[in-house]
């Protein structure tokens, strides 16, 4: 992959996708690699006026969840170009084999663009744009590629993206740049925080239940169990993921638990998170309590002191109590905004969502 060869000033190592995927990005010595798997796509932007070896400048990720969502995973582009108007054409590359993985060049750049107030209302409704922000054109460069006829896109597609708070200090595009050129405009119905809290705070959080724990079982991920993740996941919504998860269980320093009903062996929720660096990747389960033990089971099995995360809050609902608690026992959090092209997506089981994978999937 070019992107992963080249020395170049995007800011990757430390986005949102690249601390949920483990550091895995990239197909390097073909290692297990996010953007290797079947529905993720990405775009690009090469610039004209410099020399092969250091001309990429920027680039843009997204995971197509179902034919109708798309969720825009990254988008890395340069401080000092982020102003600006822009027009690209595709480049011939020998590495793009499909429309998956597409490849621009700029071909011209306007600091700003003619007024144009004074023509007919339906010029400036319908013509096309002179030129647009980079971050908008590798948007609908990414929603070409997925969708493919974007022909009344805004009828029937959702595109989705998680940014960082405005005041967290962490270095993103504007919030104005997101929804006035690139079309994000409605706002989450719940709050999104990333959160690093101690271990020890976190054990004083899940009290015994001897009743729960009678009843339920914990089992580790292994090549028996791992098929019940599958299950539960199905459960959470009608998207297919079975690749996305194959691709986490091979994540190096995995690990995983499953809770499981003694009853009938049916599972009732999960947790995958990593060894090193303490971050869980997701957590999803029927109530707090069972998400508290798969927690439990998680921080147990590793010395890791601290542990990062990404929850969801809804103070509106009962279950959602246990991550009010661990918003209340971490020591840091940083605010994550998520927008919608059109509508909230409203078939994915949220209730049973604690835990999320916020820049690789939508949940």
């Amino acid at each position: 992959m070019l992107l992963s060869n080249s020395n170049n000033n995007l800011i990757i190592s430390n986005t949102k996708l690249n601390k949920s995927v483990g550091g895995a990005l990239f197909n390097e010595n073909n290692n297990n690699s996010f953007i290797k798997l079947e529905n993720v796509y990405s775009t690009t932007i090469l610039d004209k006026f410099k020399e092969e070896k250091d001309n990429l400048i920027g680039f843009g990720l997204a995971y197509l969840q179902s034919p109708n969502q798309l969720y825009c995973s990254l988008i890395s582009i340069p401080k000092e170009l982020e102003n600006g108007f822009y027009n690209l054409k595709e480049e011939n590359n020998k590495e793009k084999q499909d429309n998956q993985h597409n490849y621009l060049k700029i071909i011209n750049f306007k600091q700003i663009l003619p007024d144009l107030s004074t023509l007919p209302q339906y010029f400036t409704a319908f013509a096309e744009p002179l030129a647009r922000p980079l971050l908008q054109c590798i948007v609908e460069e990414l929603a070409k590629q997925c969708f493919g006829n974007t022909f009344n896109m805004e009828l029937t597609k959702n595109m989705s993206v998680d940014i960082y708070d405005s005041n967290s200090g962490m270095e993103e595009y504007s919030t104005k740049l997101w929804r006035d050129s690139a079309g994000f405009i409605v706002t989450d119905r719940f709050r999104y925080f990333e959160i690093k809290i101690k271990k020890e705070n976190l054990i004083n959080l899940f009290k015994n239940n001897p009743s729960l724990s009678s009843t339920i079982s914990i089992l580790p991920l292994n090549s028996q169990t791992k098929t019940l993740f599958s299950i539960y996941d199905q459960n959470i919504s009608s998207f297919g993921r079975d690749d996305y998860l194959e691709f986490l269980f091979k994540l190096n320093g995995v690990t995983g638990f499953v809770a499981i009903n003694n009853e009938d062996n049916q599972p009732l929720g999960y947790l995958i998170g990593l060894n090193e660096g303490g971050r869980i990747l997701q957590c999803y389960a029927e109530n707090g309590e069972i998400a508290s033990l798969l927690l439990n089971s998680f921080i147990l099995s590793n010395t890791t002191t601290i542990y990062s995360m990404f929850i969801r809050i809804c103070s509106s609902e009962k279950e959602n109590k246990l991550n009010e608690k661990l918003m209340e026992k971490a020591e840091n959090v940083i605010r994550v905004c998520r927008y919608h092209s059109r509508i909230f997506p409203t078939n994915i089981q949220w209730s049973k969502i604690f835990i999320l994978n916020i820049g690789a999937n939508l949940f």
